[in-house]
């Protein structure tokens, strides 16, 4: 007959390796599904590439002008290279000036072209325009603003919307023109460029359940089954 401390021992010996078998499955089942790297749904272009667009203006009576707005990845917000201030009146009429409006010093307070930085989600550009018609000349005429949306950076959703009076008058990125009759007053626009981000762009990692569970099966099916041939060999 095996003493009692002998089987004690012994005893002892297979639950340390039963603990030891079910923390190498737990492990097993558990490690692939906790280093399993995030995923982030996101859109794999380049949100910071550069793009441009101009404004052409044209009237009835034959005047035009332009001015070039967009954004670049080494831009500013504030003042910088890109920015080029409005040029002097033309001395013949009728003639349309056009410009950004800034705050920036004389005589950058007036943009011809206008770019700002690439790597905010929003930029709004203040746009006033004027038409200076022929002394003699008392009646309306009908301006148009022409623009290739196509050149928008389309990379990923955005909005590009055209405002007058703080009243949306067109979607930049479905049309390309906008016209008004004017009679010479000043008219003033915002252009608002605006990157709309997804809400489902990102995830937070869900741990599946199911591993969980399944490791739980194992332990208790291990555990029992030991328990079992302990007691069997007691008896």
């Amino acid at each position: 007959m095996m003493p009692v401390r002998s089987h004690y021992l012994i005893d002892r010996y297979i639950i340390k390796k039963i603990i030891m078998i079910v923390t190498i499955i737990e492990l097993m089942i558990l490690i692939p599904t906790i280093i399993t790297p995030t995923i982030f749904v996101v859109n794999a272009s380049d949100e910071t590439a550069a793009w441009s667009i101009t404004f052409q203006f044209t009237e009835t009576n034959g005047a035009s002008n332009s001015v070039i707005f967009g954004e670049k990845p080494d831009a500013l917000d504030t003042l910088d290279q890109y920015d080029l201030p409005e040029p002097p009146a033309p001395p013949q009429i009728p003639y349309i000036r056009s410009w950004f409006e800034t705050s920036f010093k004389v005589p950058f307070n007036n943009l011809l072209q206008e770019f700002k930085s690439s790597s905010s989600n929003m930029a709004v550009w203040n746009l006033s325009l004027i038409w200076f018609a022929a002394p003699d000349n008392l009646s309306n005429t009908t301006i148009n603003i022409l623009w290739d949306s196509s050149l928008v950076n389309s990379n990923h959703t955005q909005s590009l919307l055209l405002y007058e009076n703080d009243v949306n008058v067109a979607n930049m990125v479905t049309d390309n023109s906008h016209s008004f009759s004017t009679n010479g007053s000043l008219r003033r626009f915002q252009i608002i460029y605006q990157i709309e981000t997804s809400k489902e762009s990102e995830k937070p990692t869900e741990l599946p359940i199911l591993p969980f569970v399944l490791s739980g099966v194992v332990c208790i099916v291990i555990i029992t089954t030991a328990i079992f041939f302990v007691k069997r060999k007691k008896n």
